[in-house]
């Protein structure tokens, strides 16, 4: 692994292409290890699989989820001595949060028996499992986007064959379809932060960096609200609902890792720059491009979807249809919004990241909340609703804080040679 993280990337096309290849080769094997679990796992077995994966994640957004961000920062700028305290600091949240997630699993044991093996398992294997974004975050700033998308790549590739392999042998129970999702995320995650280690050239720390971490985390607090849909469903209407609420997401989301592509390229641009001016100059003249390639993806899926959805996941998903078209089309034209979100989250401003931390996971599960009575179809409202309005609040945010810098760089430019001048009278 350590020599996977020191080799220098190839240039040229040839690493777009390596890229290319590796990235969408990764959303492939992972739109297959979806159909497997449709076409050859039950219903309910499916839903409840999905319910401990939410429950999982939503306990990951009380783990200090900011921590990723120091790494970022420590990758981009040299700080090799911060690295061992923030994977230490985020390795123990785990721990706490694995807690968590096994008292869920002895609630659970009463009510709902057979989600009880799946959380222990997942409880089991939180720790590991959650470090993953932190080492990600690393090697994206750190411009190791190739290494990224190999080892994303590789773990796409082993959840697959662990998940066919116990589906060939005939396991049917979720607490062992669901270890072949977490574990290989979570030895992955493992190998990764040994070698980040073994890669620090210096000892030089960053206090401020680190606690731009924690206030991160302290503002992330909330985001674990985003995915109690499923648990609300599920607690709802049953794992079977869930299990078609869960492929009419399979592409809406897998279109979000679609664009991490090109955020993940434009990201060491954008922690490298000095100021929120200097991050949109360098992303600004690719906008327009990426918008438009993005609403053309979007159209093509909207229009793909009803053949898709019951050819590669079968007809008993059929009910799908409806729900993932409308969800793909509506990130298709608002994903690029996201990148002036993260423009501002790389230049530290600690005050956007409070207020879209606590605003929109607190916003979506009110929507969920007032529109669960409607079934998925109110599920799905609620997120439209939520991406409609964080775009537009990422895009208001943005154009304030850049105009606020601007005039701010104007002002200290017409006072500057006044101080000169007092000096010689």
């Amino acid at each position: 692994m350590a020599a996977m993280l020191s080799r220098r990337p190839a240039g040229g096309l040839g690493r777009v292409g390596s890229l290319f290849l590796l990235r969408y080769g990764a959303v492939g094997l992972g739109i297959l290890t979806s159909i497997l679990w449709t076409r050859c796992a039950p219903m309910e077995v499916y839903g409840r699989y999905q319910m401990v994966l939410a429950l999982l994640t939503f306990v990951s957004g009380f783990c200090l989820q900011g921590m990723g961000s120091s790494m970022a920062v420590a990758a981009a700028k040299g700080y090799d001595g911060n690295l061992a305290p923030v994977l230490r600091t985020k390795l123990l949240a785990g721990v706490a949060g694995a807690v968590a997630v096994a008292g869920v699993a002895f609630h659970w044991r009463a009510d709902s028996p057979e989600l009880f093996w799946p959380t222990l398992v997942g409880a089991a294997l939180f720790a590991p499992w959650i470090m993953a974004a932190t080492t990600y975050s690393w090697l994206n700033a750190r411009g190791l986007t190739e290494r990224l998308f190999a080892a994303q790549f590789v773990l796409s590739a082993a959840q697959l064959a662990c998940l066919g392999a116990a589906l060939w042998a005939g396991a049917s129970s979720p607490a062992a379809l669901l270890a072949c999702i977490v574990a290989p995320q979570a030895l992955l995650a493992v190998a990764l932060a040994a070698g980040i280690l073994r890669q620090r050239s210096n000892t030089t720390r960053d206090a401020a960096s680190i606690r731009f971490g924690w206030h991160t985390s302290v503002a992330l607090l909330a985001t674990g609200l985003l995915a109690t849909d499923k648990l609300l469903l599920g607690d709802s209407l049953g794992p079977e609902d869930v299990a078609v609420y869960a492929v009419a997401l399979v592409f809406p989301q897998q279109f979000n890792t679609i664009f991490s592509i090109v955020n993940q390229m434009l990201t060491p641009d954008m922690y490298k720059a000095d100021s929120v001016a200097g991050a949109w100059a360098a992303i600004k003249p690719r906008l327009p491009g990426i918008g438009a390639a993005f609403v053309a993806i979007g159209l093509v899926g909207f229009a793909a979807f009803p053949v898709l959805i019951p050819l590669l996941f079968s007809a008993k998903y059929v009910a799908a249809v409806p729900y993932g078209k409308w969800l793909w089309l509506s990130l298709s034209v608002l994903a690029p919004l996201t990148l002036l979100s993260n423009i501002l989250k790389a230049q530290q401003k600690t005050g956007f990241v409070y207020f879209m931390g606590a605003f929109q996971p607190l916003l979506q599960f009110g929507l969920y909340v007032a529109l669960l009575g409607h079934g998925i179809l109110g599920l799905v409202v609620a997120r439209f609703a939520m991406q409609v309005i964080v775009g537009l609040a990422y895009l208001l945010s943005f154009v304030y804080l850049l105009g606020r810098e601007r005039r701010m760089a104007a002002t200290r430019e017409a006072s500057g040679p006044q101080g000169p001048q007092e000096d010689g009278q």
